[in-house]
């Protein structure tokens, strides 16, 4: 699961942005100046989004340490110190292994994120 959503997220050539990395990741440019995306890029940019979706969307820890974690190989000590939730608190490295450990059997399992879990501010 974790391997699948690597490739998509690389397929779909995002980057550290986030969400915002959805709208503006362009891989050719068009004579007029505007970018475009290819077909396979937005269709790994949909996977990507399904999964994030499958996790509690954005702003929740399962996705933000599939982002980061699996799509952009931070390793997980990194991501625990960089992550904020609640009232800016981080996490222990143990706790982020835990989440992203449960985000990958979630995205193998397709089972959506239980409501009421702690999300992280928007960008």
């Amino acid at each position: 699961a974790g391997r699948r959503f690597q490739r998509a997220f690389q397929a779909g050539q995002m980057t550290g942005g986030g969400e915002c990395a959805f709208l503006r990741l362009p891989n050719r440019q068009r004579p007029t100046g505007a970018f475009e995306v290819g077909d396979n890029a937005l269709d790994a940019r949909r996977a990507v989004g399904q999964a994030i979706s499958r996790l509690g969307g954005h702003g929740s820890l399962p996705s933000n340490a599939a982002w980061f974690v699996l799509g952009l190989g931070l390793p997980v000590k990194e991501w625990a110190q960089r992550v904020r939730f609640g009232q800016g608190r981080t996490l222990s490295e143990e706790v982020a292994r835990g989440i992203v450990i449960a985000a990958l059997a979630m995205l193998a399992t397709d089972q959506p994120r239980r409501r009421g879990a702690p999300r992280l501010p928007s960008c």
